[in-house]
Parts: structure tokens; C-alpha cells; sequence
């Protein structure tokens, strides 16, 4: 998992390291000042879930939460 400033990508590899499934989710960039970037802590979980989902289910990883 890894969240970058504009979005949040999860992605999956096997054990030789070869890539299984990725997924990303843009969220929305806060500017209250020139200067100044915010997130919505609630949104970047809802991406966080939905691409962790996405990939396991490229990946045809069975889950459940």
C-alpha cells in the first residue's frame, strides 16, 4: 500500500516478484491556501479499502473483512 499525495495504490506480487494486480484511487486535493494541500482522512479509507479489494479480487485472493 502505498498513498501518495494525490492518490492511493495498492499492488500485489508474487513470490519471484513478478507483479499480480495493482489498483490506484485519485482523492481530492484540499488547497485552503496557495500554499497549503489537505485530504479527507475518510476519503483516503474508502480508497485504501476499494483498491485493497480491486486487487485481491484481480488477483483472485479470497477474502473477507
Amino acid at each position: 500500500l502505498y498513498p501518495p499525495s494525490s492518490s492511493s495504490r495498492f499492488v500485489i506480487f508474487d513470490s519471484n516478484g513478478k507483479l499480480v494486480a495493482s489498483a490506484h484511487a485519485e482523492h481530492r486535493q484540499i488547497t485552503p491556501s496557495p500554499v497549503w494541500v489537505e485530504h479527507d482522512p475518510l476519503e483516503i479509507l474508502k480508497n485504501v479499502k476499494h483498491t485493497m479489494g480491486s486487487c485481491l479480487r484481480k488477483a483472485k485472493i479470497n477474502y473477507s473483512v
